[in-house]
């Protein structure tokens, strides 16, 4: 994912940057300015920003020497007026150049993002106080967040930035969980994916009974830049839907009763620039919602799923900017958005067609949340929220008018992971389905919530139940148990600049990755793309 300043907020103007270099450079470094002309036509060549000499303009950027040696780089992030330094230190690296250039622009650190802590890890022993605000989150309604978490970006640090060993330590490939109902026995889809944008990935299907895995069904292999998969929770017809956000480039494919591909397929594009996406079951019909942060606007369309089709656009008011989590939640017959950033949720009317209307409430998680799952006990809904830092999730009740108390939660779960380090716990509902062809008839028969650690195993199973209004958990599965994953290919990340080659120094060649470029787009013209197709 590119993490960047959002579009409007100290911009330069025409997305232009004047320049001076400073003597301290080339008096240290005789090859110090020829770097830094050959930064400033890597990023002309791939995006709208021009470089100019400075003559006479009042905003500008003065290349200068790291007189300490202590920083290696630094920048201001975007336009604040006047003069504003980069400093480099010297012999002066051109990927250093790149990256601070970048924060010129108004691009931030991709290992800042508000979800690093689901990609990467710090180890803070190895991070001076002096660094440490290189390794904060940001969780600032002025940035955005455009896409996949993307380590090969070059406003990631390296992981080998330490004094003995990595300071960031990037995880095995992402492995996401989801839930899919299907009659007396669920089915989990395991995502499976590497790391960088054009990864590609692969869903297993995983047949489950009681919090525990049977048995691997079957893979179905998932495109490069394909980066949000959802899968219909009906027993059959089923779909699976997967989406390239910086595009909208939408892909759906037909499933039969044992989520096997049965041949129905589309591909469309819808909302380039939308980053988050969410696929509702809203009474006898799907309904697929996409979200875009920068402008607070959702579309949602019909998804038709025997003929694997996208109908009925529809833009709804706005809704608050800046969230990374959307889900629908069940109330009786009526059905309510939720959006929000961890931090803080606004709660709005659904209609049955999608579309959003009045907010009816709002509140605020503390700590952090990474993830809400509303889910209905025996008629009864509530809005579980995985609280990572705590190892805990926690239960509220949801009132008929969609607002959620939290003032005093009725479940704390605790402790989830005991000794393990716990990755994410997923909440599965197990249902049967009386028709599967006929009305919206599913009956519940348990609900769980699935604990994994890092790397794929699976560590123990709670069932949820509840009793006048008041949720309960207990252990079913205590187990360790190490559920099979798919074969990753080589992961090569893939950019349109693939071969940087410093000039003139034995400095190693290295990439301005796909999500780079978005979002210098997004940062001269508001617009996350497009990237071009042939490298998607």
């Amino acid at each position: 994912m590119a993490f960047a300043l959002r579009h409007g907020l100290r911009n330069w103007s025409n997305a232009t940057i004047p320049y001076e270099i400073w003597s301290s450079i080339t008096a240290n470094d005789p090859n110090g300015a020829a770097v830094i002309h050959q930064a400033m036509a890597e990023i002309s060549a791939a995006t709208p920003w021009r470089f100019v000499p400075r003559r006479g303009h009042r905003n500008y950027v003065a290349f200068e020497r790291d007189h300490d040696h202590t920083r290696g780089g630094s920048s201001e992030i975007g336009c604040v007026g006047g003069l504003q330094c980069i400093t480099l230190d010297t012999p002066v690296s051109l990927r250093t150049v790149v990256h601070e250039i970048g924060h010129a622009i108004g691009l931030q650190h991709e290992h800042c993002r508000p979800d690093r802590d689901w990609y990467a890890q710090i180890n803070w022993h190895l991070v001076s106080e002096r660094r440490k605000s290189a390794f904060a989150v940001k969780t600032s309604p002025d940035d955005v967040a455009l896409g996949a978490y993307d380590s090969t970006s070059v406003m990631h640090y390296d992981c080998g930035f330490g004094p003995s060993s990595p300071t960031i330590r990037l995880p095995a490939p992402v492995q996401e969980i989801l839930p899919v109902s299907s009659g007396s026995r669920a089915t989990i889809a395991r995502l499976s994916k590497g790391p960088g944008f054009n990864a590609r990935g692969s869903v297993t299907f995983q047949l489950i009974h009681r919090g525990a895995v049977l048995r691997d069904l079957h893979s179905i292999s998932v495109p490069p830049g394909y980066e949000q998969v959802h899968i219909t929770d009906q027993v059959a017809p089923r779909a699976i839907v997967m989406r390239k956000p910086l595009t909208g480039q939408t892909r759906i494919q037909g499933l039969d009763f044992a989520c096997n591909l049965n041949g129905t397929q589309t591909t469309t594009t819808i909302d380039p620039g939308a980053v988050v996406s969410h696929l509702a079951r809203m009474g006898g019909r799907h309904v697929y919602l996409t979200y875009n942060p920068a402008t607070g606007l959702v579309s949602s369309r019909n998804l038709a799923v025997r003929t694997a089709r996208l109908t009925g656009a529809r833009q709804s008011s706005f809704v608050m900017r800046g969230a990374t989590l959307m889900r629908t939640a069940e109330v009786g017959r009526n059905h309510f958005l939720i959006v929000g950033n961890g931090s803080i949720f606004r709660t709005y009317t659904l209609s049955a067609t999608g579309r959003v209307g009045r907010q009816v409430g709002g509140f605020s998680l503390a700590p952090r949340v990474h993830d809400i799952q509303p889910v209905v006990i025996d008629g009864q809904s509530y809005l579980i929220a995985n609280q990572t830092a705590m190892r805990t999730m926690t239960g509220y009740a949801i009132a008929a008018d969609g607002r959620i108390n939290t003032a005093s939660s009725i479940l704390g779960i605790g402790n989830l992971d005991g000794p393990h380090k716990l990755e994410r716990s997923i909440v599965v509902k197990q249902t049967v389905d009386i028709d599967p062809f006929g009305p919206d008839d599913d009956k519940t028969t348990g609900v769980y919530v699935l604990n994994y650690k890092r790397g794929g195993t699976l560590v123990g199973a709670l069932e949820l139940t509840q009793s006048n209004g008041q949720l309960s958990a207990r252990a079913v599965r205590t187990f360790t148990q190490t559920i099979s994953k798919v074969p990753f290919p080589t992961v090569v990340p893939q950019a349109i600049n693939t071969n940087i080659r410093p000039r003139g120094s034995n400095e190693p060649p290295f990439t301005l990755s796909t999500h780079d470029i978005a979002a210098m787009i997004y940062r001269a013209t508001g617009e996350s793309g497009p990237t071009p197709e042939a490298i998607l």
